[in-house]
């Protein structure tokens, strides 16, 4: 996407001229109007980019004033009254905007603004210790985030274990597991503003540590170089 940098006085000089068009300029009826996927006004996404859209009944090129810069939105070639753009990549925060035309009669759009606030991302997941019956689970993230791990002995999981408190590494410990098991897991982790990310499927197999359980030892057939040893284990 081609960034148009406009030099400021130019663009003052410019809205200047169109707010005092000359008398005889008769303006037709027209507008721009934003249409989907375009977010509703104060709309919070946790994209890295957006979709503007806007339907228009002029015929003059549609720019898109985003923040403080200044874009050419891309006509539809199967609509030439629809015009898109997509911006990206998005920082976090408000960011506000709105879509004209270049004309001796301003038009102009409503203005919107949208809050961008992403989602955590989950970085180091690792079943880190494991036993017969339990698992430590730790993971981090890149911002202060909950912990949450889903598992169990297929990908539909089943089972869950969480911790609220928001911090940048995680560390869960499950319990109640079987030994001599694969388990399916996956991580959560949700910032203070709801956003969510999941981590993939990952696995551990528990193992079985406990020794056998021998009993009924006994001694038969002796001789003189050779015994006879017999027991069992459980």
């Amino acid at each position: 996407m081609k960034k148009i940098y406009f030099m400021i006085a130019f663009m003052s000089m410019l809205f200047a001229l169109v707010s005092a068009r000359p008398p005889h300029i008769i303006c037709p009826d027209g507008d721009l109007a934003f249409v989907p996927p375009t977010p509703s006004n104060g709309a919070t996404i946790s994209s890295f980019y957006v979709d503007i859209n806007v339907t228009t009944s002029i015929n003059d090129p549609v720019y898109l004033k985003w923040d403080n810069d200044y874009y050419p939105m891309n006509q539809n070639p199967s609509n030439p009254k629809n015009y898109f753009i997509k911006i990206a990549p998005l920082t976090e925060g408000k960011h506000v905007f709105y879509a004209f035309a270049f004309s001796l009669c301003r038009y102009r759009s409503e203005t919107r603004s949208i809050n961008v606030n992403f989602a955590p991302i989950i970085f180091n997941v690792n079943a880190t210790s494991v036993g017969e019956t339990w698992a430590t689970i730790e993971w981090d993230t890149n911002e202060n985030a909950n912990s949450t791990v889903e598992y169990g002995t297929t990908t539909s999981y089943g089972s869950s274990s969480s911790d609220s408190s928001f911090v940048l590494h995680h560390t869960i410990n499950i319990t109640g597991l079987t030994p001599l098991t694969t388990y399916h897991y996956r991580v959560e982790s949700c910032d203070a503003s709801g956003n969510c990310a999941y981590s993939g499927d990952y696995t551990f197999f528990t193992p079985d540590t406990t020794p056998p359980l021998i009993s009924n030892v006994s001694v038969s057939n002796i001789t003189n170089d050779s015994a006879e040893i017999t027991w069992n284990t459980n």
